[in-house]
């Protein structure tokens, strides 16, 4: 008897776990006493995509990881580990 293979459904899908980087820019954003959407809004950055970074459901771009370095002190390579 074969087994069929089926697609999961869309909520059987596991979460991947937060990046280094988005628990750093997390804490970040804890230290400075700001919220995600006033952070995007003063650095002009997608608040959607950049709480996908915090969460681990994206990783962000290249160029998007060089600017969250440069504003906020999260190295670019903490985005590529995760924890």
């Amino acid at each position: 008897m074969q087994r069929k293979c089926r697609m999961p459904k869309k909520n059987e899908y596991s979460t991947r776990p937060a990046s280094k980087g988005g628990v750093k820019l997390r804490l970040w954003m804890e230290r400075q006493g700001i919220s995600l959407r006033e952070m995007c809004k003063e650095h002009g950055w997608n608040p959607t995509s950049v709480h996908s970074y915090i969460v681990g459901d994206k990783k962000p771009s290249l160029d998007m990881a060089n600017k969250i370095e440069r504003e906020t002190g999260v190295p670019m390579r903490s985005w590529c580990t995760e924890n």
